[in-house]
């Protein structure tokens, strides 16, 4: 069951600094080479970065999944055509396949999630539902600009990453990259991508693992083998 949805209010300049935002998240670099001038990918920074020590992969990632207690920040699905009407589907038909596999993944692994918080932004919402996971709340804290002038999206942000979930449950906050500040608050991740924070409270959190989509059958797997 989901949540009606708010009335998106049009905003321009918003959305047009979304779209340039989303078109400079892949950027190429020109380097020299003896047999003349080529263009290659920039080396991709990772941020938030996770500190080895503190890293989970494989059965020790699921087994702390199934646990709870941590909160999955995931990026939409590929993005189709954006627009500011949410009765269109805003999705590529990737990304609408890949948000439907990730909540099939979800629920086969027995991942429990309690809540589920979204942006208010089209291509968002759509790609919460599409996990079709449960009841959805809009957060304007997980948008991607601010609704009101002044408004720390960074610090409303951190704070939801930063509540500890139920007991024995999951987060999930379906959102953006964020970028354009200091370089340690950007938030950096992939189409479908999910960064899990072990939350500290207070605004505070510690990032323990990244999951691209393509990661999600190895951890079928590690399930498969713990049995």
């Amino acid at each position: 069951m989901f949540m009606c949805s708010k009335k998106i209010m049009t905003a321009t300049p918003g959305f047009l600094w979304a779209l340039a935002f989303a078109a400079s998240a892949e950027t190429l670099s020109v380097g020299s080479a003896a047999s003349g001038v080529e263009a290659k990918a920039s080396t991709r920074i990772e941020r938030p970065a996770i500190v080895p020590a503190v890293a989970l992969s494989g059965e020790m990632l699921l087994a702390a999944l199934q646990r709870g207690g941590l909160v999955l920040y995931l990026r939409h699905t590929e993005t189709g055509a954006i627009t500011e009407q949410c009765n269109v589907s805003n999705l590529s038909p990737t990304g609408k396949s890949e948000a439907s596999a990730l909540g099939k993944f979800l629920k086969q692994l027995r991942i429990p999630i309690a809540r589920i918080a979204s942006s208010p932004i089209c291509r968002v919402q759509e790609t919460a539902k599409l996990l079709d996971l449960g009841e959805i709340e809009l957060s304007d804290a997980l948008g991607n600009v601010p609704k009101e002038p002044g408004v720390d999206l960074h610090a409303a942000r951190m704070r939801q990453i930063g509540m500890a979930p139920a007991r024995g449950t999951n987060t999930l906050l379906v959102s953006h990259m964020q970028g354009g500040g200091p370089p340690e608050h950007d938030i950096d991740l992939a189409f479908g991508e999910v960064i899990v924070f072990r939350p500290a409270g207070h605004g505070k959190s510690e990032p323990v693992a990244r999951i691209r989509i393509e990661d999600w059958p190895a951890l079928v797997s590690a399930k498969t083998l713990s049995k």
